[in-house]
């Protein structure tokens, strides 16, 4: 599969995230890496060079820890006090490793550098993990836990997709759907589009607060269907699916499948709810819903020609 721009970013999102096993990986082998160059037997550009590269790191790593807690500007000071720190005590620091690398020679240890560069990145592994687990929690967090898709951002559930929701729980009985709506109420959305990449994604995922009832049944696409037609003459539908209980994503897709996903990249945005016209799934397929004020929604029995 091809690295696309969305795949780097997302890996960036992931190594920035402390809570994450690859900013750990990646903190730890770049500290055992930078600890595997000897600073005593570099030029004086050389060991300007790894003395940058070390401040950059110890930067980085304050930054990521930080920026959950603090607003971007005070971060932005924090992690740059960190790398003036760094740069300050660098002659130190290389005093230091030198009477390392010595007493290692000392021991015996045959390859002291490698020695040193093995300990350093367990070291930032173990002292990285232990910070995680014993940092305070977010102090915006309202103390209800929100199960979200790891590396991704959570934003306001947009308008057009939640009124889409709306609609489609209110044309069904049963399956889940008081809790659906409890859910939809507290739920936020994951962003999949960026400031730099914004162009319209037609699947929304939600994060739903872990401590609401949940639905039954809990994995199934919602049987009640909105269909609509683009401007280019495309059928789209637009279905629900429920994870492990919880809203789980709202997606667009064509009605006929037999070409994937074509012609989606036209949709700029989200069809409005009243632009739908809706369907539900009954044993002898996907039937056009009607609703009778009196006995709720049904589906439409099928027509003469219909298979």
């Amino acid at each position: 599969m091809a690295f696309t721009s969305t795949s780097f970013r997302r890996a960036c999102r992931r190594i920035a995230d402390p809570a994450r096993v690859e900013h750990i990986v990646v903190t730890s082998l770049a500290s055992g890496a930078l600890a595997l160059v000897d600073p005593n037997r570099r030029s004086a550009r050389g060991r300007a060079a790894l003395r940058a590269a070390s401040a950059v790191l110890s930067g980085f790593i304050v930054w990521a820890d930080t920026r959950r807690t603090r607003p971007a500007s005070e971060t932005l000071g924090i992690a740059a006090a960190s790398v003036g720190a760094t740069l300050a005590f660098a002659d130190l620091g290389d005093v230091i490793d030198g009477r390392m690398q010595r007493a290692l020679v000392r021991f015996g240890v045959p390859h002291p550098r490698l020695a040193l560069a093995i300990g350093t990145t367990a070291l930032t592994a173990v002292t990285q993990t232990a910070a995680e687990r014993l940092s305070p929690s977010d102090p915006s967090d309202d103390g209800a836990d929100v199960d979200a898709p790891d590396d991704e951002t959570l934003v306001d559930v947009p308008e057009a997709a939640r009124e889409i929701v709306t609609a489609l729980l209110a044309r069904a009985d049963g399956w889940g759907v008081s809790e659906l709506r409890a859910q939809l109420d507290a739920a936020r959305a994951v962003e999949y589009a960026h400031e730099d990449d914004p162009a319209f994604v037609p699947a929304l995922g939600f994060a739903v607060p872990s401590d609401l009832p949940l639905a039954v049944p809990g994995d199934a696409r919602f049987p009640v269907i909105g269909r609509f037609t683009t401007p280019a003459g495309l059928d789209v539908d637009a279905y629900l699916m429920v994870q492990e209980g919880r809203l789980g994503v709202l997606a667009l897709a064509p009605a006929e499948h037999e070409d994937g996903f074509a012609g989606l990249d036209e949709l700029e945005h989200w069809p409005a709810s009243d632009e739908l016209t809706f369907l539900v799934e009954t044993p002898s397929g996907v039937r056009p819903l009607e609703i009778d004020v009196e006995t709720g929604p049904e589906a439409a029995p099928p027509t003469a020609d219909a298979p």
